[in-house]
């Protein structure tokens, strides 16, 4: 079943899907996350998930690629990373490699996102990269 939903981003940090008449059908919590960047989001091909991503720019934090099924109202991490909790700016560890992910794409069948993935670490190494996930979440 295709769903005729739009999508709209509350203050008190909820993703919540309604129709096209504009009926409330769920929102999702998103207080684990750190604050989504609004402009990430994107809708599957078949009108089933939405891909998005944390606001990195705003914050220097981790930011890792999310999809929320919009038939089950599922929220995975598809790129968690073991630093989530620490902000790059201020941390003084050389020894720590963050990832950042943003700008997720969906490929034409539903079944991969695509996005860029940014390895920054103290140690003044940063690589940019093209990667690709199942929407099953794993190693892009």
């Amino acid at each position: 079943m295709v769903l005729t939903l739009g999508v709209t981003l509350l203050l008190d940090n909820e993703l919540c899907l309604y129709t096209l008449a504009g009926e409330k059908q769920s929102c999702t919590n998103l207080e684990q996350l750190n604050p989504i960047d609004a402009k990430s989001l994107h809708w599957s091909p078949d009108s089933t998930k939405i891909a998005f991503s944390e606001d990195f720019l705003a914050y220097f934090r981790d930011s890792d690629i999310w999809m929320l099924d919009a038939t089950t109202n599922t929220l995975s991490d598809l790129t968690p990373a073991p630093n989530r909790e620490l902000k790059i700016l201020p941390n003084k560890d050389s020894n720590l490699i963050f990832t950042v992910d943003i700008t997720p794409q969906w490929s034409a069948d539903s079944q991969f996102i695509y996005f860029i993935r940014s390895t920054i670490s103290k140690a003044v190494y940063l690589s940019v990269g093209f990667f690709r996930v199942t929407v099953a979440g794993g190693e892009p």
